[in-house]
């Protein structure tokens, strides 16, 4: 045969068909052989103009991201990878269903990638779950996730005895004081989040999220 077509024509060879499907898979792997040694390739680069600019390694790397669900079978996010340098402010924009939630739920540890690999100052972040409560990670979500019976201060200070703070601890006290103050919830701290104004609220669910100094801090925020 000489067209693509004949090649699968039952006419033909049975065998040609099989060759044809057996050299489309053997090409399809050395294809996602290279690519993968050409990720690696540009991984070790990076990291070497890291350490010739003198921060080798440092701030929050992330290579080939993937987050399929399992319920659905939908690819969240596909190969994604981005570097933030220590002390920068990096915004992901993109319509509804882009992945960006996703991509922060895999950040602070909220949900597992399926394949990639995060690492913060040159150490591989932890299993899911454990980067919020180790401190590492803060995340102020799109929506408050507050308890509504509790008050300010009974919010604040349960988020901090999860993370494990110890709040008879002079230094902790002061933290904490420090960020009420600086988001002026302090004149609201006994009234119950219930309460609250819609702005108020914003700003108790951003306060949990920076208690303890995280090291990345996540803000989900909708633009319209």
């Amino acid at each position: 045969p000489h067209t693509w077509a004949q090649t699968f024509d039952l006419k033909h060879s049975v065998s040609l068909v099989i060759f044809t499907n057996v050299a489309i898979t053997v090409l399809c792997s050395i294809l996602v052989k290279y690519q993968t040694r050409e990720d690696k390739s540009e991984r070790e680069d990076e990291m070497k103009r890291d350490e010739e600019a003198g921060s080798p390694a440092s701030g929050l790397h992330v290579w080939n991201l993937t987050k399929i669900y399992e319920t659905t079978g939908k690819i969240a996010v596909d190969n994604v990878s981005f570097h933030i340098g220590s002390g920068e402010v990096f915004t992901l924009l993109g319509p509804n269903g882009a992945g960006k939630t996703s991509i922060m739920d895999v950040l602070t540890g909220a949900h597992a990638c399926d394949t990639g690999e995060i690492t913060l100052d040159d150490k591989t972040l932890g299993d899911a779950g454990k980067s919020l409560v180790e401190g590492v990670a803060g995340y102020c979500p799109q929506y408050d996730a507050l308890f509504d019976n509790l008050s300010v201060d009974e919010n604040i200070h349960t988020c901090a005895r999860v993370k494990g703070m110890d709040l008879d601890d002079p230094i902790v006290c002061e933290h904490i004081a420090g960020i009420k103050l600086i988001l002026g919830l302090e004149a609201h701290r006994h009234k119950r989040a219930a309460f609250l104004s819609g702005g108020l609220r914003r700003l108790l669910s951003l306060s949990i999220s920076v208690i303890g100094n995280p090291k990345v801090h996540t803000m989900f925020k909708k633009l319209w």
